[in-house]
């Protein structure tokens, strides 16, 4: 039984209906128009959506392959025009490779320097309160 009683707006919700389904298939604009076009200018006026839809799958079943577009769709290449490409295993010249160790030697040096600032913290609050039992 259709579901709607008016041929026209019937044709109408199925062609809404393909066109949604085509559209997740990689099928190029204009043939995914065309074809949509050709399912519903074949249907009977009795014709249901599911009708509609299962000539629609004999006929992407029957495509060739050499109609399909590529997927994803080719796209140009991503340039970074905000950050340079870096070749993580070039050859260091003596400059960068002298650079390199002061950069590790100061992060040691922070390093320590923290341990030693998380180091008195501890050892002036034990000192607190040893101090304060001491004096109770």
């Amino acid at each position: 039984m259709p579901s709607c009683p008016d041929p026209a707006l019937r044709k109408e919700h199925i062609a809404q209906r393909l066109l949604q389904y085509l559209h997740l298939a990689p099928l190029s604009v204009e043939h995914r128009l065309e074809l949509a076009l050709d399912i519903v200018r074949e249907m009977p006026e009795n014709a249901t959506a599911d009708d509609a839809m299962a000539r629609l799958q004999a006929l992407l079943k029957g495509r060739d392959a050499s109609d399909a577009t590529p997927f994803p769709p080719q796209a140009p290449p991503l340039r970074r025009r905000h950050m340079t490409a870096q070749n993580l295993r070039r050859p260091q010249t003596a400059s960068q490779a002298k650079a390199r160790k002061a950069s590790r030697f100061s992060q040691f040096l922070f390093l320590l320097f923290l341990a030693a600032l998380v180091g008195l913290t501890l050892l002036f609050t034990l000192a607190v309160h040893w101090g304060a039992a001491y004096v109770a």
